[in-house]
């Protein structure tokens, strides 16, 4: 009987040394769980921060006035390290009369990765200029793959390409992004 009575203190020891260690686990995860999620939003607060200076989350350039949605600027043909430039976006008389000669000129040929570096630029600053398109705003691009345009040079037309434009294709990018090599 005794010997019952020292398994049954011993076994209610153990059980309550567990419930003990379960108890400290459990309120340390927690602990760790709200940390995280402070974490989480100062996170998503940098993120949106660095977004808004991107531009990301600024309007189209083009067709705000008239509320067509976006106008796209150029399309952006990707030939192996080539880039070839058509424009898209015709514009109406007044609008050609205000925007700037840069998004009216069309390169002869084709662009190196510079040249379309260069343009790029030039029509980003356009975009952060408040006063041209009533306020700052985004252009955007269509962008192909050339019929024997590797993934490879494909992918880097298009880091290339988004780093001042956005796509208004962009769903064919993400599609054309994954697929393999012709």
């Amino acid at each position: 009987m005794t010997l019952v009575a020292i398994v049954g203190l011993v076994g209610a020891v153990v059980v309550g040394v567990r419930a003990a260690s379960a108890a400290k686990e459990a309120s340390e995860l927690r602990a760790e769980r709200d940390g995280l999620r402070v974490e989480v939003v100062t996170l998503e607060q940098r993120l949106s921060e660095a977004e808004e200076d991107q531009g990301i989350d600024l309007p189209p350039c083009l067709g705000r006035a008239v509320g067509g949605g976006v106008h796209t600027l150029f399309r952006i043909t990707v030939n192996h390290r080539r880039y070839s430039l058509e424009r898209l976006w015709d514009g109406t008389a007044v609008e050609h009369e205000t925007v700037p000669n840069l998004l009216k000129e069309l390169p002869a040929g084709e662009l190196s990765a510079d040249d379309l570096l260069e343009r790029g630029k030039r029509l980003y600053a356009l975009g952060d200029q408040a006063d041209t398109f009533g306020g700052r705003c985004r252009f955007y691009v269509e962008l192909k793959r050339g019929p024997s345009t590797s993934r490879d040079d494909y992918l880097d037309a298009r880091h290339l390409v988004e780093m001042y434009f956005f796509f208004s294709n962009s769903s064919e990018v993400r599609r054309e992004s994954v697929r393999g090599g012709q």
